[in-house]
This record gives structure tokens, C-alpha cells and sequence, in this order.
């Protein structure tokens, strides 16, 4: 009976969507938008527009060719080959920002799929469509730059997302400075400020998403997403916060990262495997509370690192080349960014193993992504011994 009902609901709600879609009404007076459009349509769309304030500019793309990591029980997985970089600007008079569902709306209520998250889904995959309420439209002056990400409170996405839409307008000869807001939640503490100081963003340019999830500007501009880390995205980070006078010449050589203080993606009797490693000389790290600074200095001076797949890896854009690197990911946790530390490894010239485990469910559910390791430890033991005897081992 509940499951009839339900779906009853579930019609007509998709029923009224498609009639506010289909009127516009929806998009004037509700804020839900009437259509998507396609990356692949990105061009014709702004074609027409030229001449009322949009615009839309492609730079180089660029592909890279990437060294497959080894992986341990590897089932199906496999890892990319290859990988094509796009970059591009764009800019939308009176165009908005809605935080939830990360997306670029322009003012006839199209939503800009290159510009939004899951650019690959249609219209009618897309949850941003299946919204019948939205927040209250805050609207403001001057030209505004997207430099949110879809998980603004993560160190990767902050480290490798922020600062490569400024870098990017940077590299293109377009003056960031003259940028009147920049729309970001601010959420991820003191590592957030420290990118928007090494940035030079005032603080009072900053519109806070958490506050107003829902924004418009005379003038709105959105870059690329940044999702994989690129070549000269990684030596500008190098340059940026690794600091080249005053670096310790002592330190751990091999690094245990520890997850405990994780909620999730934790590793089931961290313990047990610790002391197996602690054999092999290796130092257990908790980086809560360092500086990207001093993150970058620790796993510069790093020989071998192991960690469970988490945003700690994104520090593997510090270290040396050839410095060997044990990710444990539960298999199955293939989707989305879970390659992403293997594709960061093959740009850094790193000695990439992926050890593909079992996973334990906990509070946050069932999805690979969110669940506890379970690792063997001698499994983890022979590859490391395999690093340690043969330190100039090439994968």
C-alpha cells in the first residue's frame, strides 16, 4: 500500500516538474530549470550569444599518455591509458550558481552541463531536474568566478581545483584581479585559507555558498573543474608550497597514513598492520591539524608511503620521483575519483601499487567508497618487502 502510494507521488511530481519545465513558469517564479545542455552542444549554444555579453572560449587540449600502477587482486579493474585535458572560459550575463547539485544556470533557465557536475548524465538522470524547491536567489553586482568545487570542505578538491582555476586564467592572459567576487563554501578551515592567501584573494571578495547556495551576478564566469590533477598544475603546486630554503635534511623516510581519525575508510585493526610495518622502519603520520606547507615537506622527504585511498594522497604531488606508493582502496571503488592517486603517481614519475581489498559496511552504508578496509597484512608485507630489497624496482 505505502509502495503504491509513493509511486502515485513520484508520477505526479515528475508530472509537475515537466509542466513547469515545459512553461518556463517553473524557471521564472520557482528557480527550476527548463532544459540542459549537453557538453557536446556547449558551441551552438553560445554561438547566437555572442553578441549579448556571453562568451564561451576553448584554449589547447591536451592528452597525456599514463603508466598503468601495479595492482594487486585486480578482478576487472583497469586503469586508464590515457587521459584528454579541456580547457576553456566562460562567462554568462546575469547567469547563477546553485550550490546542491553544483550547477551553471543561465538566465533563460539552461543549465550548462560542462560547467556542472556529472556533465556526462542526461536531463533525466540528473537530480538537479528532479528538484521541485529551491533556495531564494540571492543576486550580485559586478563579475563573479565559479571557484567552488563539489566538495569544498576536501583537501584534494581544494588543493587541486582552487588554485588551478586562478593559475588557469593566469595562463591563458586573462587578469584574475579584476574579478569582483569569487563564490566558494567556506568550509574546509584553515587548509582554504591558506590556498586563498598563497592566491592573494582578499577575504572580503569571498560570497560564502554555505550561506547563499543560491547566487547570480551581472556577470558570471565558469572554467573547467579540474576533477584529474594535470602536469603543469602538479609543478605549480610544487613551486607554490613546497619551500625551497629552510627544508629539513632529516625526517620519516617511510610513511604510514594513518585514517583513525576518519569517519570512514578506515582500516579494520590498523593496529595489527602497523606493527608489521613499523619492522620495516615505517613512522605512522596523522596529518589533521598540519599545513599544506608542512604536509608538502613531510612526503617530499618520503621514500615509500602507504596509505588507505583518501584526500591525504593528494600530498603525493610533493613527493620525489621514484618514491614508491601502497594505496589500499576496497575494491569495487572504481567510480568517480577512486584512479585519481594512480593517475597523479604516473605525473609524478611515482612507483604506484593499488592493493584492490575487502570491505566492512559501517553507519555511512554499503557503497565501496565509504566502507572500511579490510587488509592482509602479509599481502601488504610482501609488497613491501618487494619495495624495501629492491629500492631502484621499476613497476
Amino acid at each position: 500500500m505505502k509502495k503504491g502510494i509513493h509511486l502515485i507521488l513520484v508520477r505526479l511530481k515528475g508530472f509537475v516538474l515537466r509542466g513547469l519545465r515545459m512553461s518556463r513558469l517553473g524557471f521564472r517564479f520557482l528557480g527550476i530549470p527548463s532544459r540542459r545542455i549537453m557538453p557536446g552542444q556547449t558551441q551552438a549554444f553560445f554561438e547566437p550569444r555572442i553578441y549579448s555579453a556571453y562568451s564561451f572560449r576553448r584554449y589547447c587540449t591536451e592528452e597525456v599518455a599514463l603508466d598503468p600502477p601495479v595492482v594487486i587482486n585486480a578482478g576487472d579493474y583497469r586503469a586508464p591509458a590515457r587521459y584528454t585535458y579541456e580547457h576553456f572560459v566562460l562567462c554568462v550575463p546575469h547567469g547563477r550558481y546553485y550550490h546542491k547539485h553544483p550547477s551553471v544556470i543561465t538566465p533563460q533557465g539552461y543549465q550548462l552541463a560542462i560547467v556542472s557536475n556529472h556533465s556526462e548524465l542526461t536531463q533525466d538522470e540528473h537530480v538537479l531536474f528532479q528538484e521541485l524547491f529551491f533556495p531564494r536567489k540571492r543576486h550580485f553586482h559586478g563579475l563573479g568566478l565559479v571557484l567552488s568545487t563539489a566538495n569544498d570542505h576536501n583537501y584534494y578538491h581544494c588543493l587541486f581545483q582552487i588554485p588551478a582555476k586562478i593559475w588557469l586564467l593566469e595562463r591563458v592572459g586573462i587578469d584574475w584581479k579584476g574579478i569582483d567576487l569569487f563564490f566558494l563554501e567556506r568550509s574546509a578551515g584553515g587548509f582554504q585559507d591558506e590556498i586563498l592567501a598563497r592566491l592573494g584573494i582578499e577575504k572580503f571578495r569571498l560570497i560564502d555558498l554555505g550561506k547563499y547556495p543560491h547566487v547570480s551576478c551581472q556577470r558570471l564566469m565558469a572554467l573547467p573543474s579540474f576533477w584529474k590533477p594535470e602536469p603543469w598544475l602538479c609543478r605549480k603546486l610544487m613551486e607554490t608550497f613546497l619551500p625551497q630554503e629552510n627544508m629539513p635534511t632529516t625526517g620519516p623516510h617511510r610513511l604510514f597514513i594513518s585514517r583513525s581519525q576518519a569517519r570512514y575508510r578506515r582500516i579494520v585493526e590498523e593496529e595489527k598492520l602497523m606493527r608489521m610495518l613499523g619492522q620495516f622502519g615505517f613512522q605512522l603520520v596523522l596529518l589533521e591539524g598540519l599545513t599544506i606547507a608542512e604536509q608538502a615537506q613531510l612526503f617530499h622527504q618520503a621514500q615509500v608511503v602507504v596509505s588507505a585511498h583518501g584526500a591525504a594522497l593528494a600530498n603525493l604531488v610533493f613527493c620525489q620521483p621514484h618514491t614508491k606508493v601502497l594505496e589500499l582502496r576496497v575494491a569495487g571503488h572504481d567510480a568517480d575519483l577512486s584512479g585519481v592517486y594512480e593517475h597523479l603517481s604516473s605525473l609524478c614519475q611515482l612507483k604506484h601499487h593499488t592493493y584492490l581489498c575487502e570491505g566492512r559496511t559501517n553507519d555511512f552504508g554499503t557503497h565501496p567508497k565509504f566502507m572500511d578496509l579490510l587488509v592482509d597484512a602479509q599481502i601488504v608485507e610482501e609488497i613491501i618487502k618487494e619495495a624495501v630489497e629492491h629500492p631502484n624496482l621499476v613497476p
